[in-house]
């Protein structure tokens, strides 16, 4: 008999599916993952900070996380002056343009407001040296000016990358000699204070240290300011991973990529490390009195934290207040702030005293034996 069939082949399953190939690798403006970045730009709301404060934040970062990484596109969002007729009307303010076609605003007490005074404040407005200018820092700049009850000199220095290191400094130290010279205001540097924010903070050091280098490089005594005031200072600009830049990330609004960005168009052929660009690396020894003034909550606290060390240890006399729960250059949001949250107010307060202390008075107080007699007489008419 012929053998049996033989039993039909058991059917194979097919192969499993390939997996889905990997994404695309993103460029430097589009993250990996929409829903990633989203949380990344994210801020965890402050206990102190009140919906206007906290609105105000998430905006601007949800805005540096997903705005272009072009500069000039950049700075159609930054750069819009506040109007002047929002403004308060007991100041007014001036263009002038001080030296080689370099320009600034002054910030001048009206009638009624603060008595004007020979003391000055010259001003070093922030925005990472690519952003901003005078006029997006007026109701700052209006607020110290009365807190200080000074004039301000705001000075609308030429940014990068049209116009890398050193053209800032160079700007600012123009800003200074036209101050303290004949042919300019002829303020004596004992009242004069530089102050700063951001960058800006940091440039006050660089314009410190330039001008004490060049007193010694002449032979001469250093004629410096009184005191210098930095807001939330960048003072290293090849930091972006020191232990604040990933522990404030979800508070504050500065994302990473975009301080590169910004520090190398600042730094252009040069070193981020120069201390001229960075001051965290430069002698600070013989500058004067320094105030400091910044959020705990923000990313570059470590490197703020680091540059007060070191102005210590060369002897400098420096007042280093880190404020609870404020991000970055906290001070300029003042106006959005509740009652309950008073670390902007308190530490614009603390500027104003500070200011005060550190230069004399602009006019001679009438001698202790009028102002009885003046206080007496008003007495008598009521």
């Amino acid at each position: 008999a012929p053998p049996p069939p033989p039993p039909p082949p058991v059917p194979v399953p097919p192969p499993p599916a390939p997996p889905a190939p990997p994404p695309a690798p993103s460029t430097p403006n589009e993250p990996a993952s929409f829903f990633q970045s989203l949380r990344a730009a994210g801020v965890v709301r402050q206990p102190s900070w009140n919906q206007s404060f906290h609105t105000c934040i998430s905006t601007i970062k949800m805005a540096a996380f997903f705005g272009p990484r072009n500069i000039n596109r950049m700075r159609m969002i930054t750069d819009h002056a506040i109007p002047r007729g929002i403004l308060p009307k007991n100041m007014s303010i001036s263009e002038i343009e001080f030296s080689n076609k370099v320009t600034g605003e002054w910030y001048s007490p009206l009638a009624g407001g603060p008595r004007p005074m020979q003391r000055v404040v010259l001003f070093l407005h922030g925005g990472a040296f690519v952003l901003c200018n005078p006029g997006t820092h007026r109701y700052l700049l209006m607020t110290l000016a009365t807190l200080c009850e000074a004039r301000i000199l705001s000075v609308d220095y030429r940014r990068p990358p049209e116009n890398p290191f050193p053209a800032a400094l160079e700007d600012a130290v123009a800003a200074y000699d036209w101050l303290t010279k004949p042919h300019g205001p002829n303020i004596s540097p004992s009242k004069i204070v530089l102050a700063g924010d951001s960058a800006g903070g940091g440039l006050v050091v660089s314009l410190l240290c330039f001008l004490r280098d060049r007193a010694i490089a002449a032979g001469e005594p250093p004629r410096l300011p009184s005191a210098g005031i930095m807001m939330s200072p960048w003072v290293d600009l090849s930091d972006t991973t020191s232990e604040t830049w990933t522990m404030n990330a979800p508070i504050d609004f500065l994302p990473v990529d975009l301080a590169k960005i910004c520090a190398g168009a600042y730094v252009g052929e040069g070193d981020a490390r120069d201390p001229r660009i960075s001051p965290l690396y430069a002698d600070l020894s013989g500058l004067p009195p320094l105030m400091i003034e910044f959020g705990e909550a923000e990313v570059l606290a470590s490197q703020i934290l680091s540059f007060a060390d070191a102005a210590c240890r060369a002897g400098v006399d420096v007042t280093c207040t880190g404020v609870p729960e404020m991000v970055h250059v906290f001070q300029i949001f003042e106006v959005l702030a509740s009652k309950s949250n008073r670390g902007p107010r308190a530490s614009l307060a603390r500027i104003g005293a500070f200011v005060k202390a550190m230069t004399p008075p602009s006019w001679p107080p009438p001698p202790l034996s009028r102002r009885v007699a003046a206080g007496a007489a008003s007495e008598a008419e009521a």
